[in-house]
């Protein structure tokens, strides 16, 4: 018995939605690069905390995510995006 092939509308989807995954990773590698001192920090705030770390690092946490959102180029665009 053959195989069938997808169609090639669904193949394009299924690679268009790979560029799309690696593109994102790229900018959140890069955008996690730019914020290195604030990841640094917030890494150092909650070594060796559990449950405390939401309270404790919290002020830490929220500067490392202001960060991140100014230096994702795909998190903006995608914030500017209606829903």
């Amino acid at each position: 018995m053959a195989r069938r092939s997808a169609p090639s509308h669904t193949r394009a989807r299924r690679v268009q939605n790979r560029l799309n995954e690696h593109n994102l990773k790229k900018n959140n590698k890069i955008a996690l690069e730019r914020c290195h001192p604030e990841a640094s920090a917030y890494a150092e705030c909650i070594q060796g905390r559990t449950f405390s770390m939401v309270y404790y690092c919290r002020e830490i946490f929220n500067e490392l995510n202001e960060c991140l959102k100014l230096k994702c180029v795909h998190c903006r665009r995608r914030s500017s995006r209606p829903p």
